[in-house]
């Protein structure tokens, strides 16, 4: 039998040790590490739904015979798409009454405009854009032809006076504003190198009359008033307020 020498027993002990530290290593549990949680997605913000165009308010007017319903002036103020009724007691070429409907050029966009005979409600002139046809067709359809008459027609035919307050329309004067159905329009002349330079106009079809703004002066030599008209036209006079 060999004998070991103490040396070699004492490596061979450390050589068993060290293999069974070595299969405990091995056999040691995995080390779990931490998982992270994903991060949630986010919400995407709602897109906003574009702004619809404010529906103007429709009003009655009034131009000699005819009458229609059309936008009414205030619920269009500073609207690019405007559609404007303008009225002449003579307009160019054929020098007769007329009302018409009027939306101006914009970008991107043509001019459209459609002329009425006041007197007998015949369309003279109709060059619309056909972005803007469905809406001008629309208020063509309600043109009415009709004597006017006093009773239906509101101040300054009517007694009762308009419950709005009167505007500053110009060298300081303040008036009441016709309403549409009225059928009368009110505008400024500036006349140069005349003793009566500045004047305010009120007229229809019919009739007409200019008043100094500066001193109130009726121009009765200018006067062209009917008969029909007299009243209501001494009524809008009187009501009239200059300025300092």
């Amino acid at each position: 039998m060999r004998a070991w020498s103490l040396p070699l027993l004492a490596l061979a002990l450390l050589g068993i040790a060290g293999a069974c530290a070595s299969e405990g290593k091995q056999t040691a549990s995995p080390t779990v590490s931490a998982t992270t949680a994903p991060s949630p997605t986010p919400t995407p913000e709602p897109t906003p739904s574009p702004t619809a165009s404010p529906v103007p308010k429709m009003t009655l007017w009034r131009w000699g015979n005819v009458t229609l319903t059309a936008p009414d002036v205030a619920s269009q103020a500073d609207d690019p798409l405007a559609i404007r009724v303008q009225r002449e007691r003579f307009s160019y070429p054929d020098n007769v009454p007329a009302l018409s409907l009027i939306r101006d050029e914009t970008t991107g966009r043509p001019s459209s405009a459609v002329h009425i005979d006041a007197m007998t409600g015949e369309v003279t002139y109709d060059q619309v854009a056909s972005t803007d046809q469905a809406e001008f067709d629309a208020i063509v359809a309600t043109i009415q032809v009709s004597e006017p008459g006093d009773d239906r027609r509101p101040w300054p035919y009517s007694k009762d006076e308009p419950d709005w307050p009167k505007t500053a329309f110009g060298f300081g004067v303040l008036h009441w504003s016709p309403d549409p159905a009225a059928g009368i329009v009110v505008g400024l002349l500036v006349r140069e190198s005349q003793v009566h330079d500045k004047l305010v106009e009120i007229e229809n079809t019919k009739s007409r009359r200019r008043v100094d703004a500066v001193t109130g002066e009726v121009m009765t030599a200018e006067d062209d008033i009917a008969p029909e008209d007299a009243e209501a036209f001494e009524r809008w006079t009187a009501a009239l307020e200059l300025g300092p």
